[in-house]
């Protein structure tokens, strides 16, 4: 996959992502507004189209933004981490721990204390294969999360050197 691929690519979903929420708060904006009178849409508009609401949209865009990575990135560090759990445990639980399937389809992977009965339709899959599988899945996502962070950080810190220090007058 070539660079300028690969940038166009995280630009559509960067767009997409974009998209949905100004959609969303546009919705939500108009349910709150209009409630049941869809009719006076054009009104809600010229009303609405501040230059200090604009500026609170950019703001909360922002905000969202920053959530939405920080979220990402706790969600990557929390599934590394629970898939180094389950290899961890699989030797020490060996009925308990490993990936959970009901008409050899996969439904849970991880631990279920007490294992359940037969007659619930759970199979425990895979057996001691789990662990290198649980292992390098966890130090990939570690990784992979770890070195996104560095990046964003990175990002981060380039702007405010380029923007400069924030003044606290």
């Amino acid at each position: 996959m070539s660079a300028g691929y690969r940038q166009a690519l995280s630009l559509s979903f960067k767009a997409a992502d974009l998209l949905v929420m100004v959609a969303s708060f546009v919705v939500a904006a108009a349910v709150v507004f209009l409630g049941s009178s869809w009719h006076s849409l054009p009104r809600l508009l010229t009303v609405r189209l501040k230059p200090g609401n604009l500026i609170l949209f950019l703001m909360l865009m922002a905000a969202w933004y920053v959530i939405f990575n920080a979220f990402g990135l706790f969600a990557g560090y929390m599934i590394g981490l629970a898939s180094l759990a389950i290899a961890i445990l699989k030797p020490i639980f060996p009925d308990n721990v490993g990936i959970w399937m009901r008409d050899g389809i996969p439904v849970s992977a991880g631990a279920l204390f007490p294992a359940p009965p037969a007659a619930r339709g759970l199979t425990l899959a895979g057996g001691y294969a789990v662990i290198p599988l649980f292992l390098g899945l966890g130090l990939v996502l570690l990784l992979v999360t770890h070195s996104l962070a560095r990046q964003w950080i990175g990002r981060i810190r380039a702007r405010r050197q380029r923007n400069g220090p924030v003044s606290t007058r």
